[in-house]
């Protein structure tokens, strides 16, 4: 029903305001999914520019964000717990680029044992991906002290000269126990 003038266009709005707001709910009810495939075209039809805006919008509100963010963080820790938990290890894996199974299968590959030092992992112990800085590949799992002395060593020439340094100057020697009678 075209109106005239816009005072009396908006207050006609405003008295079937209810009824609108259903009307429109039923048809994005019927039409679901229509409209989240047409949503997501558009969506990657405007990408740079939602980027754009996205990154200026935090460039002025940063503090603002930042500050909701460490509050709701604050009042929902296990919530942050549980998600971090869930998602740190997919994150590790990703970086390295291998799948879930493919940890899985190294791990029983490896009798879910570190592949240098042959101890079981546990709860405690837990496995970290070894892998070649210079070609990307995995190379096994480790627990925390053998990947922290391969990454600190960086070549296998200085560990063999670590090893054959502490067997010789027995820095790791244990007394004998004496027997007793």
């Amino acid at each position: 029903m075209p109106f005239k003038d816009k005072e009396t266009a908006k207050a006609y709005r405003e008295s079937r305001k209810e009824q609108i707001a259903l009307q429109r709910k039923e048809y994005r009810k019927k039409n679901k999914e229509r409209l989240a495939k047409e949503n997501r075209e558009w969506r990657e039809r405007h990408k740079q520019e939602l980027a754009v805006k996205r990154n200026e919008y935090y460039a002025i509100h940063k503090e603002e964000i930042n500050a909701r963010n460490k509050e709701w963080k604050k009042n929902n820790l296990e919530k942050v717990r549980e998600y971090t938990k869930a998602n740190s290890r997919t994150k590790v894996l990703r970086k390295h680029g291998i799948t879930q199974e493919q940890f899985a299968s190294l791990l029983a590959k490896q009798n879910n044992c570190c592949a240098a030092s042959g101890e079981r992992f546990t709860k405690k112990l837990k496995p970290f991906v070894d892998h070649c800085h210079q070609a990307g590949h995995v190379r096994g799992l480790l627990c925390h002290w053998c990947n922290s002395a391969e990454g600190l060593l960086r070549t296998p020439n200085r560990a063999l000269k670590l090893a054959r340094y502490m067997e010789s100057a027995s820095l790791f020697c244990v007394p004998e126990k004496k027997e007793v009678a």
